[in-house]
C-alpha cells in the first residue's frame, strides 16, 4: 500500500502525532518498504496477479476508494474455481 497519500492523512489531526505536514513518518523505527508483490512468495503467474488485483480492491488507504462487497465478492481470483468448473462466468 505504501505510506498513506497526504490528503488521507489531514483528514484527521491525530494523525500530526506520527506524521509531518508533508507526509513523513516521524516515528523513530522505520516503516517496512514492502510491496504486496513482494511479501505474496507463494503464488506465481496469472494466479499471483489475479490475487494481487483481489487485494487491492480492499487494501486501500480511503474507504471511499475501496470495492463494495459485491464487487469483492464477485472477484475473478475468488471465484477461479467456480469459473473453471463453469458454475459461474466471467463477465
Amino acid at each position: 500500500m505504501g505510506p498513506p497519500p497526504l490528503g488521507y492523512l489531514q483528514r484527521s489531526e491525530k494523525s500530526k502525532l506520527f506524521w509531518d505536514d508533508e507526509g513523513e513518518w516521524k516515528g523513530d523505527v522505520p516503516i517496512p518498504e514492502t510491496t504486496l508483490e513482494l511479501a505474496e512468495a507463494r503464488l506465481q503467474g496469472e494466479e499471483k496477479d489475479l490475487f494481487l488485483t483481489f487485494m487491492r480492491k480492499m487494501l486501500q488507504w480511503k474507504p471511499e476508494d475501496r470495492k463494495n462487497l459485491e464487487e469483492v465478492f464477485m472477484d475473478e481470483w475468488l471465484l477461479a474455481d467456480l469459473i473453471e468448473a463453469g458454475v459461474v462466468t466471467c463477465d
